[in-house]
């Protein structure tokens, strides 16, 4: 009998030991894009025509620089899962699918920028929020801190509306980050 119960003790401490290893996302992804995004946002308040070409470079590169970071973290971590990191990238792949088809859409017809940039917060809150739930909860703040946001931008009568809404989503992003720290 006691072999059986030293056999329940070591399988308890192995599955203990799994469920403490819950992939942690590295808070420099959330810190890098919490200050790429109002820069970005920024800029569409302050010259537009900069904008399209900071996003253009700015998206591509710091999409690979997270990829590399999330990589190299989890190299460290001795974890390796394709087919999360699979699913990773197609949720984010098919999240700048769903920017770009908004960008396209609102560039197709004559609609003022200042009234679309609601849908991009609202496109942004719910790929955070179902990132949050299907990819790791650390995206989940994010994602609820945005709805907050489309809220407000929808309903506040607000200046500079891509500053602020650059502002948000950086908050949001860095309370992602620290949700992130603290669970570790």
């Amino acid at each position: 009998m006691s072999s059986i119960n030293e056999l329940k003790e070591d399988l308890g401490f192995v599955a203990g030991a799994v469920r403490r290893s819950e992939e942690r996302l590295p808070a420099s992804i959330f810190v890098l894009w919490a200050i790429l995004v109002p820069i970005g946002f920024a800029l569409a308040d302050i010259n537009g025509d900069w904008c399209g070409f900071y996003w253009f470079f700015v998206g591509p590169a710091g999409g690979v620089l997270s990829w590399r970071m999330g990589r190299t973290a989890e190299q460290k971590a001795g974890q390796r899962d394709v087919q999360l990191g699979r699913r990773y990238a197609m949720h984010w792949a098919i999240s700048g699918l769903a920017f770009l088809m908004v960008g396209l859409t609102f560039g197709s017809v004559r609609v003022d920028w200042h009234a679309t940039i609601p849908v991009f917060m609202l496109v942004s809150a719910l790929a955070y929020s179902l990132a949050g739930v299907h990819l790791h909860r650390s995206f989940l703040p994010a994602g609820l801190i945005m709805f907050a946001g489309y809220f407000a931008l929808t309903l506040l009568p607000l200046s500079y509306i891509w500053t602020t809404t650059g502002l948000i989503v950086s908050a949001a992003l860095l309370t992602g980050a620290l949700r992130n720290r603290m669970a570790a």
